[in-house]
């Protein structure tokens, strides 16, 4: 609860700002439907190698991190579920650690990979001591494609898409949500994650090629 209220009071304390200022900072000014579909895409498209990561990492993230509170083990309806992680992280996660953050860093530190790394690594210690490093590999895309894009949506796309295939594969395998939820790597066979990862990567090329075009046609914007 306490983490909860700290996410609605740091993204609502930059509306003192002004507007442009605000959007500066959490990258909200920007809004493409062609990066949004395809950050989208590839948050469907990574989730099997993200559960792999998880499942392959989670006993050395409890040892690492066994002072982290784990995430409590409760039953809850379908549709709870999809607002607690579908609808309402992607939102205010991301206009804490790769708005508030991310932005607040960049102003300051005036680099680029710096502020992505040291926010995906505070979002990645955010989450239950198992899914630390994966949390910190979801974080650090968000930020490149935050940063890439200029635009804070793409990655919420990313996020939610990530959140609710995860979701969705849970509700398919018949799991208990909110217990040992997270399908096993060996669920997944060897093309499904190869696919997995070539339609990833096809995604995140695709995000950096039409952002690069972009950005190089508002300088030229700029300059003219």
């Amino acid at each position: 609860m306490l983490y909860l209220l700290s996410e609605f009071l740091v993204a609502f304390s930059v509306l003192g700002l002004s507007s442009r200022e605000r959007a500066d900072v959490l990258l909200i000014r920007r809004f493409r439907v062609k990066h949004f579909v395809l950050a989208g895409l590839l948050g469907a498209s990574v989730c099997p190698l993200h559960l792999g990561i998880y499942e392959l990492s989670k006993g050395v993230m409890v040892e690492l991190f066994w002072f982290l509170p784990s995430n409590p083990e409760i039953a809850r309806p379908v549709w709870k579920w999809i607002f607690l992680l579908a609808i309402f992280p992607p939102i205010f996660e991301e206009l804490l650690f790769r708005g508030y953050i991310m932005g607040v860093m960049r102003m300051f530190l005036h680099s680029r990979m710096v502020p992505v790394i040291i926010s995906a690594f505070l979002f990645g210690l955010s989450h239950d001591p198992k899914n630390v490093f994966g949390a910190t590999i979801a974080g650090l895309l968000c930020g490149i494609i935050a940063t890439e894009t200029m635009s804070l949506f793409p990655a919420m796309a990313f996020h939610s898409a990530l959140n609710l295939s995860v979701l969705l594969i849970e509700i398919v395998g018949d799991t208990e949500l909110g217990r040992s939820t997270v399908v096993s790597i060996q669920d997944h066979s060897y093309w499904s994650l190869a696919l997995s990862f070539v339609v990833s990567v096809a995604c995140l090329w695709r995000i950096f090629a039409t952002s690069c075009i972009e950005n190089k046609g508002d300088n030229k914007i700029r300059l003219g």
